[in-house]
């Protein structure tokens, strides 16, 4: 699996659009990272059947929220699909046990958060995360780099 990851990531255009004024969002960052991470793989897994795969992940402030966005350029997502995507063991895929959006979903909610799919119009899937934003953000910034700094120490990195 890692070494198809890496190839597509070689291949694909992968598109960050950040918004610099995001507000405080408190949460587990080794969690709120794997979000991210399985939406990325996702799209890029979606996009490699395109002839140019490309994947934008994307943040912007919406009042008081924040939002995280990842979509691809893939063949989008069939009605049928759709309607069952956040199902523990729901699979459109050859391998895999179909937990992955279950698991993101679990975290985004566990977050306050809420998670949807949809397709664009100019073809792929989207998701999108909005959180909101921490009512103290100098107590939840405290502990949220607390919290990373805690793990950080805590796990070794990965052997590659």
């Amino acid at each position: 699996r890692w070494v198809l990851v890496l190839v597509a990531v070689l291949v694909a255009e992968i598109v960050l659009t950040l918004d610099a004024n995001l507000p405080v969002v408190t949460g587990d960052p080794i969690q709120l990272q794997q979000v991210v991470l399985n939406l990325a793989l996702n799209a890029l897994d979606a996009a490699m059947s395109s002839g140019r795969p490309r994947v934008v992940i994307g943040t912007a402030a919406r009042d008081d929220e924040m939002e995280i966005m990842v979509h691809d350029n893939g063949p989008g997502l069939p009605p049928e699909i759709l309607q069952h995507l956040f199902e523990p063991f729901f699979t459109t895929k050859s391998e895999g046990l179909g937990l992955g959006l279950a698991i993101v979903q679990s975290i985004v909610e566990r977050h306050q958060g809420r998670i949807r799919a949809e397709n664009r119009e100019e073809g792929g899937a989207m998701f999108r995360v909005v959180m909101s934003r921490t009512q103290n953000p100098r107590v939840g910034s405290l502990e949220t780099k607390k919290a990373y700094a805690e793990v950080r120490t805590a796990t070794p990195a990965p052997a590659l």
